[in-house]
This record gives structure tokens, sequence and C-alpha cells, in this order.
């Protein structure tokens, strides 16, 4: 007998042993089991055997927020499209009156000894209109209607020039506030920021009357709109608006 013969066999009974004590030489009979050791990869499956590789879907995209308008430029008022302010505060005033008339008469009714004779009590149609009285600074403040505004706008300042060169400078952040007396109007104290494309801009006057303005850009006209909501001592809050259109900038001297 040749060596060969003799050492062919025992060289393969060593390595079936070798294969059965590690199992890392033996081909692996499940693929999820050898994907799992580290050895042959495929196709990662699920208990049922299907495919789990499931694509990865692409993040929704975040709308960014619109962005705040520039008032800056000329502007003229269009007298057709705005609220008359004078015509809004008496209509408020007439409702307060109507109101006043309402609760004078059925306190009235007590009898000549009741609560309705006498002098004017506050419930009396002439103690309600004492009461709602618009002090004659804050009719000024309201009915100072601008003609005419001269804007430059550059965040956070907010400069507004009218046709009479009265000047109210604004701060759009919130930056504590600007205080300022307009000729015979009253002392004002003026806060501003924005809510979201609007600037809000509200301005205490010393007899406590409060204005909250809304400044806004109308996307489809180009005009500025200023909503004006005046909350005055006892009485109904004053609604208006007021409209202007762009004026185009005048041409220097000297161009054709």
């Amino acid at each position: 007998m040749s060596l060969n013969a003799y050492f062919t066999p025992l060289f393969c009974t060593f390595l079936v042993l070798a294969a059965s004590a590690s199992p890392s030489l033996a081909l692996p009979s499940d693929p999820a089991q050898a994907h799992a050791d580290g050895g042959a990869k495929g196709p990662a499956t699920g208990m049922a055997g299907r495919n789990t590789d499931v694509p990865v879907a692409s993040p929704t995209p975040v709308a960014e927020p619109q962005s705040r308008p520039d008032f800056s430029g000329l502007w003229a008022l269009n007298a057709k499209a705005s609220d008359d302010p004078q015509e809004k505060i008496k209509e408020t005033m007439k409702q307060a009156r109507s109101a006043g008339r309402g609760m004078g008469s059925s306190s009235g009714g007590q009898g000549r000894g009741g609560m309705g004779s006498g002098r004017q009590g506050r419930g009396s149609p002439e103690g309600m209109e004492r009461r709602n009285k618009m002090p004659s600074g804050d009719m000024s403040a309201l009915i100072s209607t601008a003609q005419k505004l001269d804007i430059a706008h550059k965040d956070p300042l907010l400069l507004i020039t009218d046709e009479n060169a009265r000047r109210q400078p604004i701060f759009t952040d919130f930056r504590g506030a600007s205080v300022s007396a307009n000729g015979d109007l009253q002392q004002r104290v003026t806060v501003a920021g924005w809510e979201g494309t609007a600037l809000v801009v509200e301005t205490t006057l010393s007899s406590g009357t409060k204005l909250t303005q809304n400044f806004q850009i109308d996307a489809q006209k180009g005009q500025l709109m200023i909503s004006t909501s005046a909350h005055l001592p006892a009485m109904q809050p004053v609604q208006f608006r007021l409209v202007y259109d762009q004026l185009k900038p005048e041409p220097e001297h000297g161009d054709h």
C-alpha cells in the first residue's frame, strides 16, 4: 500500500470532523442565520419570509413662513375705499345714547319717588351721554386722517411722515415704547410688533384711550390697509379702516 492511499482517507475524515466542530467552516443552510452570523448576506426577511427592506420615504418639505411686507413708499388716501372715522364715531355714540335711553326708561317707571326721578342718575340718558362724551384730544387723534404718507421702512424701524411733515418713528420689535406729542394731540405711547405678515401697532393716549392699528399690504391690489380699533373709556370700541394707494415716485428735475 502506498502512503497516498493511506493518508488521503485520513485527511478527508479530519476535514469532516473539523467542519462539524466549527460551524463557521460549514456552509449555512439558513440565509437568515447566515445574515445574522455575518456570513453570506441576502435580502432581510421577516418571520413569514417576506422582504422587510422598505424604502424610506423622503421627508415632507416644510413650508417657509411668508415674508414680511415692506411698507416703504409714498401712499395717498383712497377716500372711496376708506371708512370715515368721524361717521364711525357718531354711529358708536348714537348706539350708546340709544342704550342709555333704554336704561333710563326702564328705571323711570318707579314713580315720582323712584330712582328714575329727581337728579339725573347714572342710568339716565343725560348721565350716559356725559359718560360717553369723548375727550377733544381723543377726537382729534381719531379724525385727523392723513391724506398722504411717506413711509421709510427698514426693520426694525418704521418712519411715517404725513403731508404736514409730522413724523412718527415706530420700532417693530417691541423695543420699549416711543413717546411723542404731535401738535395739539395728546402725548402718546406706541408699541409695535409683527403678527405673521401684519404689523400691529398699539398706541395709548394720556387720557387712557387705546388705539390698535393693523398694517397690511393687499397682495392683489398692492394697497396699504390700516385697520383701527379705538377703545375709549366708558364707550364701545370704534372700528374703521383706511385704504392707501401707492404713488409712483416723482421724477427728479432734469430727467426726460
